[in-house]
């Protein structure tokens, strides 16, 4: 007698649980078999590297500068994979939203006004939307393939960023060193705790976090996007507009990880560097 595997009529709510802690501590002991081979004790390394630097408040101020961009371009590419749209760029779209509100930034170094931020923020959130309607552009018009597309504009991204830390964005008194002027005060976003690098960038991420679970969860738009990703013939069917979904599910990502990127560069580092 054949055996056959059947799908389930909908996802195990044990398994969405699970999963994430199998996956967790599988990575956790296969780093501990790694680090026995290379002769460290697993225990003691394993302490050092997930343990200790959360030992202090600095350790998790750091952590969270290094986590919030992350999250912000995570909560992007949710709403793209629901729609099963394979958006690779989020790393282009962060470095275009680096580039474009740090382009704007530099120009307006002498403002007070608390617009500056805004306006800085906007045109990075911005920016990375544009560059990622350019996969939207090339998916809907001419059938491209959004995985190559978007990987391909990241290295274009990265390129535009070292033509600018080298050439019109380069400070002229930053003794030849490949980057920008820092940032006024106007523009930078402001510290949670006084004298650690977290910024007011965790509130943007908390809010992302909100917005994008009532979007897909809660929101008929939301809806469209998720039918889209289960079946696109039926998607049509019921007169969801594809192309349209496409366009704004990629707008929604880029635009997220374009805030990733001139959050970093308007918190804790105040100027655009070539990384």
């Amino acid at each position: 007698m054949l055996l056959s595997l059947q799908p389930r009529g909908e996802a195990s709510r044990a398994m969405l649980w699970f999963s994430p802690l199998l996956a967790a501590l599988l990575t956790l002991l296969s780093g501990a078999l790694l680090f026995a081979l290379l002769g460290h004790p697993p225990l003691e390394t394993l302490k050092v590297l997930l343990v200790d630097p959360l030992g202090d408040l600095y350790g998790v101020s750091e952590l969270l500068v290094k986590a919030l961009p992350i999250l912000l371009c995570a909560l992007g590419l949710a709403v793209v994979y629901n729609a099963r749209i394979w958006n690779i760029g989020a790393e282009g779209q962060l470095l275009i939203g680096a580039l474009a509100g740090s382009a704007l930034a530099v120009n307006i170094i002498d403002w007070d006004s608390r617009w500056a931020l805004v306006l800085t923020l906007l045109l990075g959130t911005l920016g990375g939307a544009a560059w990622a309607g350019l996969c939207a552009w090339l998916k809907t018009a001419f059938n491209a393939n959004e995985i190559l597309t978007s990987i391909m504009l990241n290295y274009i991204a990265l390129n535009l960023l070292l033509f600018a830390v080298h050439g019109p964005l380069k400070d002229p008194e930053g003794f030849n060193f490949p980057e920008s002027a820092m940032f006024g005060d106007a523009t930078r976003l402001p510290e949670l705790i006084e004298g650690l690098r977290v910024h007011a960038g965790f509130y943007f991420a908390l809010l992302a976090l909100v917005v994008v679970w009532v979007l897909l969860q809660k929101s008929f738009l939301g809806f469209q996007i998720k039918v889209l990703g289960l079946d696109r013939r039926a998607a049509g069917f019921v007169g969801f507009r594809d192309k349209k979904l496409v366009w704004i599910a990629l707008l929604i990502s880029g635009g997220l990880a374009g805030l990733a990127g001139v959050a970093e560069v308007t918190g804790p580092i105040g100027q655009l560097v070539p990384q």
